[in-house]
């Protein structure tokens, strides 16, 4: 059964980033008229913050009627029609949290050996990951040395499925080092947390610099006590990283793929999908340097200056709560998005627990698309049942919400009030 998707307007200036609201269907038909909508002709399924549940992922397939299972493993399913003719979207946040990364990643690389289309953004997680690897604490640069430890303990399981794998199948020689060897490696010295602060102080306010200390200092606590108590020592974790870039970051690597194709951001026709959010530059940008534009910096400061990727606009898009420590979001920057033709933005890393969600920040409307989908996260949250929801975009002008925690599909219906709706 079919519902109409609630809508509600935030407050951009509320400090808890609540003052939701819902608004009259008046004021949606306002927003709707007007525009030229450019739309896609082919069906679009977007799925975000899959967190290493192969299981969840697999639920969302077929509740978006993608693909069949034909066996119990992983990569034992098999594309629909719908799956063949769809443009797949994977938001961001792939790894961490869940309870197999490696499966995962097997499952969406089946995908598209299978034909499906995939378009894979980033996530918070999954950059954290990436620079944590290629960045260990040995680093002479003060501004990378402290990337490792800013993974934090949920990155875990990770390691130890990384090191099980490299073991079982011999993909990359493992040996260990002694204790304090390998905790020089991995986690900053004194000597970091002096010089960080001077070489940080052209990016970073000063409250910002004493916060991310703090963080470190916290965050190598608890990497190093979950490590242990997982059973693995930190010369494990070295032994796992040193397999892991093998896997990952070397040409030719098992997993090689999933960094090197993924995206900042993806458009097709009015709406943009990214991980977190905008904000008054990136949406400036969409008029002057495209999609493609920003994309190509984002590649080239995650290969070369991670901490200026994490301080400033690029960064944003993947860790934005818009929350007023954030980078900001004004109608000065809706009004840019709109020039460009960008009319809703599809995105994750904001939780929910009743499906998604659909709000206005100033005149953006905005589909929020994390529903807390992995079964270690929904443990925490008090939720008993299975995790699964697809976000879809239908070529007829319609956007559906499908989701394991509302028993309606939520229907949001453009071509009914839209000025001119045209198929790109």
């Amino acid at each position: 059964e079919h519902a109409h998707w609630p809508v509600s307007r935030v407050s951009s200036g509320n400090k808890q980033n609540g003052g939701r609201r819902d608004i009259r269907n008046g004021a949606i038909r306002d927003f709707l008229s007007n525009k030229l909508w450019l739309w896609p002709e082919r069906r679009i399924c977007f799925f975000s913050d899959l967190h290493a549940d192969p299981g969840a992922f697999m639920r969302s397939l077929e509740m978006a009627g993608l693909a069949k299972r034909d066996g119990n493993g992983p990569i034992d399913f098999g594309l629909t029609e719908a799956g063949q003719s769809s443009l797949i979207i994977i938001g961001g946040d792939c790894l961490n949290k869940g309870p197999n990364n490696l499966a995962l990643l097997d499952m969406i690389a089946h995908l598209k050996q299978s034909g499906a289309e995939v378009i894979l953004l980033a996530g918070n997680h999954d950059v954290r990951v990436l620079v944590g690897m290629a960045s260990m604490a040995g680093s002479n640069d003060p501004r990378f040395a402290h990337f490792l430890a800013r993974m934090g303990k949920q990155s875990t399981a990770f390691f130890r499925e990384i090191l099980t794998l490299a073991i079982e199948e011999r993909l990359h020689p493992i040996s260990l080092m002694r204790e304090h060897e390998a905790r020089d490696m991995l986690f900053p010295g004194k000597e970091w947390y002096r010089a960080f602060p001077e070489a940080a102080s052209s990016l970073l306010t000063k409250k910002a610099i004493e916060r991310e200390l703090r963080s470190v200092r916290e965050r190598t606590l608890e990497f190093e006590m979950t490590c242990h108590g997982h059973g693995m020592s930190l010369a494990h974790v070295v032994a796992a990283l040193e397999a892991g870039r093998s896997m990952f970051l070397t040409p030719g690597g098992r997993y090689y793929w999933f960094f090197e194709q993924m995206q900042l951001l993806h458009r097709e026709g009015a709406h943009l999908f990214l991980h977190a959010g905008l904000d008054d530059r990136i949406a400036e940008r969409l008029t002057h340097d495209r999609v493609e534009g920003v994309n190509s910096e984002f590649r080239r400061l995650l290969s070369h200056d991670p901490l200026v990727l994490y301080a400033g606009s690029i960064g944003n898009v993947f860790r934005t709560r818009y929350k007023p420590i954030d980078h900001s979001l004004t109608k000065s920057g809706v009004k840019a998005a709109h020039k460009a033709g960008v009319y809703t933005v599809f995105h994750g890393h904001r939780r929910s627990l009743e499906g998604q969600r659909a709000l206005f920040r100033d005149d953006l409307l905005h589909f929020e698309c994390d529903v807390s989908l992995d079964s270690n996260t929904r443990r925490k949250e008090g939720l008993t049942h299975p995790g699964g929801a697809a976000t879809l975009i239908e070529p007829e002008g319609r956007i559906l919400g499908l989701s394991t925690d509302n028993p309606f599909v939520k229907e949001f219906n453009v071509s009914e009030h839209a000025g001119l709706l045209t198929h790109i």
